[in-house]
């Protein structure tokens, strides 16, 4: 669910994006190894951070945002979009089901030249997905250009500076 600042009820609003339009308006968002996601767009001043762990990729999080904005009347052709720290692609572990549910999410909006988002694992049973190139296809699909992205790559799970869910638990 994404929502505008005049649905938020206070800071026990639940949801997986805010969006406004209003200047001089802060948005907020907190994340653990998943990818915060801010979508800006200079010409139409909308501004929207998501929380886009896998479970908001797979249900497609990025393209429901777009949605949402197209309900506003705001094109997200335009947008920039920058991704802040999160797990790496070389160390977001997964179960095989995971796995096979991310590539079939992966394949709706793969592009040419593209390959599959999820790469072996020593362990048996398990595999490595890369949630940065699901990202970067999702805002492909909805007409960010790649020269409009910024993913940062810094690693939750190996730099202490940042919460890791999965180095940290849930604290």
């Amino acid at each position: 669910r994404i929502i505008g600042p005049e649905e938020s009820s206070g800071p026990s609003t639940e949801a997986d994006g805010i969006m406004t339009k209003e200047v001089n308006s802060a948005l907020c968002i907190s994340t653990a190894d998943c990818l915060p996601v801010l979508l800006a767009s200079e010409k139409d001043g909308a501004i929207i951070a998501l929380h886009a762990g896998w479970k908001g990729l797979e249900a497609e999080i990025i393209a429901k945002a777009a949605g949402q904005l197209v309900s506003f009347g705001i094109s997200p052709n335009g947008f920039c979009a920058f991704v802040g720290p999160h797990i790496s692609p070389k160390r977001f572990e997964v179960g095989l089901d995971v796995a096979e549910r991310l590539d079939a999410t992966f394949a709706k909006v793969r592009f040419e030249g593209t390959d599959s988002i999820v790469n072996s694992h020593p362990e048996p049973g398990k595999k490595l997905v890369d949630l940065d190139k699901l990202t970067r296809a999702q805002l492909k699909i909805i007409g960010v250009k790649s020269d409009q992205v910024k993913i940062l790559e810094v690693d939750t799970m190996t730099n202490p500076e940042y919460h890791s869910y999965r180095r940290d638990g849930a604290s």
